[in-house]
Formats: structure tokens, C-alpha cells, sequence
């Protein structure tokens, strides 16, 4: 089991684009709701409080079109990140994913895909769509 690996620039899904990601304000941080922020989405506060599971950040991601976020690890085993499929632009099988270990998933609006962010994990938005891909972040 690999528990942490360090980044490789040169791995073949580092992309050459730059890596915008495009996060709204932060909801939630270590554990603490910013209550200006959480006030914008009373209904995803709400969600999370009523699922009873513990969380570290709560936030909603935008990556533009033609953009990743490079391979990289978050080093921890202990916490388990969820992505919500919220916008996510039309685009051939496998163009607008995130990859995590061996498995590459491509994102389903209104689906979860939950995974171990210790390993190594990317993601790459191959759509065309200005407004880019949307996803809420629960950690």
C-alpha cells in the first residue's frame, strides 16, 4: 500500500496547461464555517450538518476549460475527500476527470466519487464549455 509519494512532474498526466482551479470562498476551513461565506449557500451548510459526518473544508471548485491540476499528494491517509458532480461540461468519455491511484473517473453531475487524496491524485477539465467544471468539495 503506497501511504505517500512524492510528486513527478514528468509523470504522463502532468499537463502542460496551467492549473486553474477556481475555488469560490471557503465555507468551511479546518473544521471552523466562515459564517460570511457559509451564508451564501445556507442549503449546502444545511446538507452537510444533517449527514452528521465530520468535515474539514466545505467548498465548491471551478476548473476552466483546457486545464488540470497537476499530480500531487495531500500526504494524509486519514481523511477521505468527496467530489459532487455539480456542472460538468459535455465532452468525450474521459476528457473532464480526476484520477486518484490507479482509477480515473470522469465526473456525473448529481454523483459522488470518494477518494483517498494521499495518493497520488489530478485532474483535467478537456471540456469546451466557458463556464468550466463545478464540483462542491467536502473533506
Amino acid at each position: 500500500t503506497i501511504l505517500y509519494t512524492i510528486p513527478n512532474p514528468n509523470h504522463p498526466n502532468a499537463h502542460s496547461k496551467p492549473q486553474t482551479h477556481h475555488p469560490t470562498p471557503q465555507q468551511q476551513d479546518r473544521g471552523e464555517w466562515d459564517a460570511a461565506n457559509a451564508a451564501l449557500f445556507p442549503a449546502t451548510r444545511a446538507a452537510v450538518e444533517a449527514a452528521g459526518a465530520p468535515t474539514l473544508e466545505v467548498f465548491f471548485a471551478r476548473q476552466a476549460p483546457g486545464t488540470g491540476i497537476a499530480p500531487h499528494t495531500d500526504g494524509a491517509n486519514f481523511v477521505q475527500t468527496s467530489h459532487l458532480g455539480l456542472l460538468i461540461p459535455a465532452a468525450p468519455p474521459g476528457a473532464v476527470r480526476i484520477e486518484a491511484g490507479v482509477e480515473v473517473r470522469g465526473w456525473v453531475e448529481g454523483k459522488v466519487w470518494v477518494c483517498d487524496t494521499s495518493f497520488v491524485h489530478s485532474t483535467f477539465n478537456g471540456g469546451a464549455e466557458v463556464r468550466g467544471r463545478w464540483v462542491g468539495v467536502l473533506v
